[in-house]
């Protein structure tokens, strides 16, 4: 249950490739009408991969907020979630680009109420 006096939550959990799919959905339903956002750090064979990657996130309803890189093939991603998007659809355009693994995600989750 969420904390009035707490203006956000995180959880985090690192992960091999596939999208937490039953976190999403957790979050979604415990925060109600809080903001959800998501800070994923990606692994991929090519730069251009992960920002594929990100422009297909965008396409299909995540709000692409910020994407850092460096040469080495690394992409730290921050996605915003109006919670329109069906988690299952996140998965398979993940699952799209088999390219692009997932070291890290964090969901964070903030009090939409808060300044």
């Amino acid at each position: 249950m969420p904390n009035p006096d707490t203006d956000s939550a995180r959880s985090s959990s690192t992960i091999s490739s596939p999208v937490p799919v039953e976190d999403i959905r957790f979050a979604r339903k415990t925060f109600g009408t809080w903001k959800l956002s998501f800070e994923i750090l990606l692994e991929t064979n090519g730069t251009s991969q992960g920002l594929d990657l990100c422009a297909d996130l965008d396409r299909v309803g995540l709000q692409l907020k910020h994407v850092s890189f460096a040469n080495n093939g690394c992409l730290q991603v921050r996605l915003a979630d109006e919670g329109s998007v069906d988690p299952t659809v996140i998965e398979a355009v993940f699952d799209e680009h088999p390219g692009v693994s997932i070291l890290k995600w964090t969901n964070h989750v903030a009090n939409a109420s808060a300044p």
